[in-house]
């Protein structure tokens, strides 16, 4: 079995050679190989790979400059990819131990996998604010946050048979956050179930300011309603006027919680989220705030 392992980056110099560590030091039988993907970066990101090079029986370096996102930079590894097998991981996260094998095991038996996520590992100086996500995947798949719909996972845990990457039309250009979200989704409607990996772990990285963690959960909620809007005529369940009225009630009321400074955090991100609400509300013309 061969498998393409793909890592998408923009300037990520600071992270990456953790990163390209851990991969060095995967035990894998089978063929497989290793490819970076250039996505605009302005920083030395290209030179710590090339440093790692020698650790490496086949590692490329692709560029892809025609546009910027994560999605565009996925496609484009995949296109230069030589195995039937592909799989995602970040630049600013870690393989755990076993990784590449674990998931290599789990493609015996499915099409479609995504590994666990370790969120202590790389975040002990760096308490995140945002984890209304009830720890991701920490223990199983994501559940969609405003109705009950397909379970999905992040972008950079998942794995897939390149031919049914190719029948969906990749990852959805579009889409310049949630384009993982929506690729699962894409994936499962054609019947093809997505598995859990839970013995193969990626040590997931926080934002490093809350600043950007503000931003995330602006984004993500905007690109929330996008999606709800999108697969609303594809069997999601329709998220009812009254609760969203609800709803705006209580994320206003839960602003007061600013003023203590223990609940000033994590309120943030529930700000955050409301006002990505309010904006792809606004931009997709359906009223919805969970």
């Amino acid at each position: 079995m061969g498998v393409s392992v793909i890592i998408p980056c923009y300037n990520v110099e600071d992270t990456i050679g953790k990163q390209l560590s851990a991969l060095s030091k995967q035990e894998f039988e089978h063929s497989w190989e290793l490819i970076i993907v250039d996505n605009r970066c302005t920083d030395d990101t290209v030179e710590v790979v090339n440093n790692y090079a020698d650790k490496f029986d086949n590692l490329k370096i692709v560029t892809a400059d025609k546009k910027a996102g994560a999605a565009y930079a996925r496609n484009v590894g995949v296109d230069n990819s030589t195995h039937n097998y592909i799989l995602f991981c970040d630049a600013d996260d870690v393989v755990g131990d076993q990784w590449l094998t674990n998931m290599a095991e789990a493609f015996l038996k499915h099409d479609f996998i995504a590994c666990k996520w370790n969120l202590k590992s790389l975040n002990k100086n760096n308490e995140s604010f945002h984890r209304p996500r009830k720890g991701g995947q920490t223990k199983g798949l994501m559940k969609f946050s405003i109705v009950r719909y397909l379970p999905h996972a992040s972008g950079g845990s998942i794995g897939i048979k390149k031919s049914i990457h190719y029948s969906i039309g990749g990852f959805d250009e579009n889409f310049k956050f949630l384009q993982d979200t929506d690729y699962c989704w894409r994936v499962q409607l054609k019947e093809i179930k997505l598995h859990f990996v839970s013995n193969a772990v990626i040590h997931t990285r926080f934002r490093e300011s809350k600043t950007k963690e503000f931003i995330q959960s602006m984004n993500w909620a905007e690109y929330n309603i996008k999606l709800y809007k999108k697969f609303s005529s594809r069997g999601m369940p329709e998220y009812s006027l009254k609760k969203s009225i609800y709803r705006l009630y209580c994320r206003i009321k839960n602003c007061r919680k600013l003023i203590f400074s223990d609940l000033r955090a994590n309120c943030l991100w529930h700000v955050a989220a409301l006002l990505g609400c309010l904006k792809g509300s606004l931009k997709h013309r359906v009223f919805v705030v969970y």
